[in-house]
């Protein structure tokens, strides 16, 4: 076999497949060729040496994990008594896990002989810097070893809505579903897990009831067609993503923020596994930014040359986040489809925006209760629109 030659396994369908495509992303395409051909990547190099190239991305993940579980956010979880205690935030876990998932971590870093308290942060380090030692040839047989760990739910959180639909009785064997990677050996857990880890952005609340619900966020690749620089920063400008409803608000803001570069991505919304709940895809879209951008360019161009960005982004978010926001929400999807040309949206925004403001600057509601907070944020929200609207095509 061709030592410059590397062959990886890819599944076929499921995230874990979008989890390597991340991985890839953040290789040097500069030293090495990628080709994916089924379930099979090729990754080939002229000169340079491929465990150096692969190391690299775990030091990419390493970085990234570190990041992530030491970055602070408005919308981080935190614990339940909190409030009363006015305790500090939890600081972010670096690999979410059911209590029997716990068990798998420490046999992977058993067999990196790591200690078990080892942070993920400084696995992926530890693990750089053996790879860096290897010639080529010895990460083929790396490659090539021996399948002995279970994947985690976050590797398969579609095993979970299979087996708890209709007709099952929740006992499928996750073989079934999971099929060649019902094993990984310790190299193809790794790469999974930093392909995640890669991924993962952020956390988001989501109103629901009296309490909330916070997802871990995913911006996925459907390609490897990035640079490492320009996937990194699409990573980076989805760290304030605000949320995944409703979808129109996320459509615009993603439009906003995401390089050009950046046309279609896939966006999940995942419930972290813990304690005996597994890892569970919550809700997910996989987004048309070039079909959005190439109807709503004029507005886009005039936000931006009007510096009116700022503004839309905290209409996007009331609409997101505040639970009473049924008229927000409308007033959003009206401005969705009015920026891609929609004359009959662009009049109603304008008509019922201007109703709006007339009838609550007539009025003399306090903004003392939770109704008149309701109240003042409309009246803010209409006037937002007052200046957008001349903003669109």
């Amino acid at each position: 076999m061709d030592e410059n030659l590397l062959v990886l396994s890819i599944p076929s369908y499921g995230i874990t497949r979008q989890y390597l495509l991340s991985f890839l992303n953040v290789l040097d395409k500069e030293k090495i060729g990628i080709k994916i051909d089924g379930n099979k990547i090729k990754v080939k190099s002229a000169k340079a040496s491929l465990p150096k190239v692969f190391a690299e991305a775990f030091y990419i993940a390493e970085a990234r994990l570190r990041d992530y579980v030491e970055r602070k956010t408005g919308t981080e979880e935190v614990d339940e008594d909190s409030e009363q205690k006015k305790s500090v935030r939890k600081p972010r876990m670096d690999i979410p896990a059911t209590g029997n998932e716990k068990d798998i971590l420490v046999k992977v870093k058993k067999d990196l002989k790591v200690p078990s308290d080892t942070s993920f942060v400084e696995v992926f380090h530890h693990f750089g810097d053996y790879l860096v030692k290897l010639e080529n040839n010895d990460l083929q047989a790396l490659a090539k070893k021996e399948k002995i760990h279970s994947p985690l739910s976050i590797f398969k959180p579609e095993l979970y809505g299979y087996t708890r639909g209709p007709y099952f009785d929740g006992k499928l064997k996750s073989e079934v579903i999971s099929g060649e990677e019902a094993k990984l050996s310790t190299w193809e857990f790794l790469i999974r897990l930093a392909g995640y880890v890669i991924s993962r952005v952020g956390i988001v609340m989501i109103p629901s009831g009296n309490k909330p619900q916070y997802l871990t966020v995913l911006a996925l690749p459907t390609d490897t067609r990035y640079t490492r620089g320009e996937f990194e920063l699409m990573l980076d400008s989805m760290k304030e993503f605000p949320g995944f409803r409703p979808e129109e608000g996320m459509i615009m803001w993603m439009a906003m923020n995401l390089p050009k570069k950046v046309d279609e991505i896939l966006v999940v919304g995942m419930k972290n596994p813990g304690g005996m709940s597994p890892a569970e895809v919550r809700i997910g879209f996989n987004v048309p930014l070039a079909s959005y951008r190439a109807k709503a360019n004029k507005f886009l161009d005039n936000i931006e040359k009007y510096d009116h960005k700022r503004s839309l982004q905290w209409m996007i978010r009331t609409a997101m986040w505040e639970k009473e926001a049924d008229t927000e929400r409308e007033l959003l999807k009206l401005l969705f489809l009015a920026s891609q040309g929609d004359g009959r949206s662009r009049e109603e925004l304008m008509l019922r925006s201007s109703r709006l403001l007339l009838s609550t600057s007539s009025s003399s509601q306090s903004a003392s209760d939770a109704k008149g907070r309701d109240f003042k944020r409309l009246v803010d929200y209409c006037r937002n629109l007052a200046y957008t609207v001349p903003l669109l095509p």
